[in-house]
């Protein structure tokens, strides 16, 4: 690992109490496949069973990073004292000044300590005071009682409700479907 490429000598993109969002680096790409071969981390995030290999999250570190992309916003989740890495998260399927669609994954030795609502509480501040979006929405499954509690303390209400779309050993689940609109969103970290 190079030393300007290194987590400690990153740039901070934004800062919080806890955690922090930096751009991604190469250096991110084998702890982030090591949690997509975790069944557990593949299933809060929504895609049960989609694991990948370190060469296939290169691949997509590669792509994403290869063009500029106005649609998508990616960020490595840091630790503020130590910049330890604890997960990944940003904006994509974006419209300028209108929507876009947040996603995060924290790691697995990470859950439960409250990294997930400042990272989310974060990424609404970049959306909606830099990237000047009116809206931002998010889609969870309803056994993921710890994402939802977490997006409901960032401020995010329940839009609606797809029925019974995951089927996940042998039980349907439904899709909880979040949003927060810039006139709701209250943050110590808004410009």
């Amino acid at each position: 690992m190079s030393q300007a490429n290194s987590p400690n000598q990153r740039p901070l993109v934004m800062t919080g109490e806890n955690v922090a969002l930096a751009m991604m680096v190469a250096d991110d790409i084998e702890a982030f496949a090591a949690w997509y071969q975790d069944l557990e981390f593949t299933r809060m995030l929504g895609i049960p069973g989609e694991l990948q290999t370190v060469e296939m999250r290169r691949e997509i570190f590669n792509k994403v990073g290869s063009r500029p992309n106005f649609d998508t916003v990616e960020f490595s989740l840091l630790t503020t004292a130590s910049r330890e890495l604890v997960g990944f998260g940003g904006l994509f399927n974006m419209t300028r000044g209108v929507a876009g669609e947040l996603f995060i994954g924290i790691s697995p030795d990470h859950w439960r300590k409250g990294y997930g609502t400042e990272c989310v509480r974060l990424i609404a501040t970049y959306g909606f005071s830099y990237l000047s979006l009116n809206c931002i929405h998010l889609s969870v499954h309803s056994y993921n009682m710890g994402a939802i509690r977490c997006y409901e303390k960032a401020g995010f209400k329940q839009a609606g409700r797809l029925r019974g779309v995951l089927l996940l050993d042998g039980f349907r689940y439904d899709e909880i479907l979040m949003d927060q609109i810039r006139d709701e969103f209250k943050s110590d970290n808004s410009v």
